[in-house]
Formats: structure tokens, C-alpha cells, sequence
């Protein structure tokens, strides 16, 4: 959605975006300057039809266009033009065990297609961009890095009043808890949080909001923070609007990210930009994100994240340089200048 509206933003000599999708349920909320498209016939209909028979060509659709991007390899995308294909990430096939059957057949078949037919593929990190060229066996000169960017929402101060309210909302004190975002499923490492606290005094330990869906390891969680004794410490607020979303990471002391992978770090991104400090994975590509503007830490070292949550919950000092690092740092992660990396990427291929 944010790449197409940078896109958009920045065409020029006569380039036009046109974002398709599945229909008015899964419509991107965009600026009314996007054109958005949607399929003719079923979006179900067209991505079965392309994973089994690799037909009808994209273009049957598109109708005269001169280049085709696949923003996400959710499902193969047959076309005779230039293809380009975002891809975030290849956990499917190295945590086949995060996803169902289903999932790993049509994801897995997207990315041999990709792999074998796209002209140009697009990764947010070099991380990921390894893991396509060695796994993948993708040629060098295919794969190109475009970092994502932040929506200014989160570079925009809220007022006081705003961000108390959505901390009244969910029984938290401004500056007075942790913030955690994401789907609440094996891949974020939550545990490690909840052991992590458990290694605080009482009278030290921060409440932690848990700030996403059930992934399927809520129920879990709560009886490891039960066993723990940590769950009068921990608020479960479930899928929050983007408007709370960023009122709960203005108001935390600091996100904390311990996940065991990401394809780009857009939640630690996220909290730099809201200029609060971050505690975050040294795994995948979140030092990319994150470089010396916040601490990174061992994501199976709960002592390690005991003793830094603690540290920052009483030096203000340390808290304020971190907010200053990684607002300065999000800085340079725009979508405009992905839309401009973006459009070099379509000039040399169209």
C-alpha cells in the first residue's frame, strides 16, 4: 500500500501504478490518487487456477502493461512481461514447521516460480538477499535489496492526552511499560520475554504489553507467565488500531523484539521513528535495521535481556540516547526513497 502511493507520488514522464487486489474485503486503504484495480473474477479462482495450471496469463487481465510486480510471492504469477517479485523472506522453507501444509505448498511454489521466471527479485534486506541466492540458486545480478520504509505516523509526536488515553484503554502507565508487537506465535520468541521478566525483581520488573493477534501461542504464554509469576505484570491487547498502535509505542519505555527472524524489521523501525528505545534480535536482519541505534541482544539469552530491561527501566540517560540514535537513524528509511529505488529497478527492465 505504502509503496504504491510512493510510487505514485514519484512517477514521472508519463508512469502510471496500478494496484490490483482481490476485491473491496482485502482493499488496501490507499490515497485516492493510486489506481486500484481489482480481478474480474474471483481472486481464488485466479490465484488456484495460476498455482495449478499456470494460467491465464496476469496480462489477461492487466490488459497493456509493460512490466508485472508481485508484491509478496503468495502465489505464482504466469505473465510474458518483466516480472518482478518482492520477497520478504524464505521462512517457509526454513521454518517449514510455523506453517500448515497448505502454506508451504502454494508459498513454495511461488518461490521456485519466482526463482526460475522473475526478471528482477526484490528483497527488503541483504539478509534475505542471501538466503535467495543460496537457496534459491538466484544469480547475483537478479536480486536487489530496496529497503521498506515508515509511515510518518510514527515520526509524528501524539499529544499527552492521546497517548494516555490508549494506555488507560489497556491498564498501562505512559513511560512505565514495555511494548512488544507482533502476531503472538513461535516466530516472535515471546517466551523469552516472559522468562526474561521473571528474572526482574518485583519491585524493578516493568508491566509488558503484548501488542498482536493469536498466532496460536497465546494460550501457551499465559500459562508460562502464570508458572513464572510474571502475569499481573503482562497486558494481552490483542489487534489494536493504527491509531493506538502508535500511541502504545510513543508511550513505552522501549520496544522489545526478541523474534527469532525477521525479512526486514519494520516493528523496530516503527518504534525508532516514534523516537522510543529499542531492545531488539540480533537475529536475521534487524541489526540492518537497527545498527548502533539500539541494544541488540542473544534471542535465546533471557539473563541478557533481564539485565538490559532492567538497566533501561531506571537510566533515563541511556533511554534518551537510544530515543535520540534511532530517531536520527529511522530517518533514512523512506518510502519515497524505495519508490525512486523501485523505479530504477522498472527502468531497466521496461
Amino acid at each position: 500500500m505504502q509503496l504504491a502511493a510512493a510510487l505514485t507520488a514519484t512517477a514521472v514522464g508519463g508512469d502510471q501504478v496500478e494496484l490490483w487486489h482481490g476485491g473491496t474485503s482485502a482493499a488496501p486503504e490507499v490515497p485516492a490518487a493510486v489506481a486500484t484495480r481489482t480481478w474480474p473474477v474471483h481472486r481464488r479462482l485466479v490465484h488456484l487456477s495460476w498455482w495449478a495450471l499456470r494460467r491465464p496469463l496476469a496480462e489477461r487481465f492487466l490488459g497493456d502493461v509493460e512490466l508485472v510486480h508481485s508484491l509478496t510471492p503468495a502465489v505464482p504469477v504466469p505473465t510474458r512481461k518483466p516480472l518482478v517479485v518482492t520477497v520478504h523472506d524464505l521462512l517457509t522453507l526454513q521454518h517449514p514447521e510455523w506453517y500448515t501444509p497448505f502454506a508451504r505448498r502454494i508459498v513454495g511454489s511461488a518461490l521456485r516460480h519466482a526463482a526460475r521466471y522473475a526478471t528482477r527479485i526484490v528483497t527488503p534486506s541483504e539478509v534475505v538477499a542471501t538466503d535467495v541466492r543460496s537457496m534459491l540458486g538466484v544469480e547475483p545480478d537478479r536480486v536487489t535489496v530496496v529497503a521498506e520504509g515508515v509511515d510518518d505516523r510514527f515520526r509524528t509526536p501524539l499529544p499527552q492526552a492521546v497517548i494516555a488515553a490508549a494506555c488507560d484503554r489497556f491498564q498501562l502507565r505512559p513511560g512505565g511499560y514495555l511494548v512488544a508487537v507482533g502476531e503472538i506465535g513461535p516466530r516472535k520468541n515471546l517466551g523469552l520475554l516472559l522468562d526474561a521478566m521473571a528474572g526482574i525483581s518485583r519491585e524493578r520488573r516493568p508491566l509488558l504489553a503484548l501488542v498482536g493477534a493469536d498466532g496460536g501461542a497465546a494460550a501457551g504464554l499465559r500459562e508460562r507467565a502464570l508458572r513464572l509469576g510474571v502475569s499481573e505484570q503482562v497486558r494481552w491487547t490483542g489487534r489494536v488500531s493504527d491509531a493506538d498502535l502508535v500511541a502504545l509505542l510513543q508511550g513505552a519505555r522501549a520496544l522489545v523484539h526478541p523474534s527469532h527472524y525477521e525479512g526486514f524489521g519494520l516493528t523496530p523501525l516503527e518504534a525508532m521513528a516514534a523516537g522510543t528505545p529499542v531492545l531488539a534480535s540480533t537475529a536475521g536482519s534487524v541489526p540492518e535495521v537497527v545498527g548502533d541505534a539500539g541494544l541488540l541482544l542473544d534471542p535465546d539469552d533471557p539473563a541478557a535481556w533481564s539485565e538490559a530491561i532492567a538497566r533501561l527501566a531506571g537510566d533515563d540517560a541511556t533511554a534518551m540516547d537510544l530515543a535520540g540514535r534511532g530517531a536520527m537513524r529511522a530517518e533514512a528509511f523512506t518510502w519515497e526513497r524505495a519508490a525512486r529505488e523501485t523505479w530504477h529497478i522498472y527502468d531497466t527492465l521496461a
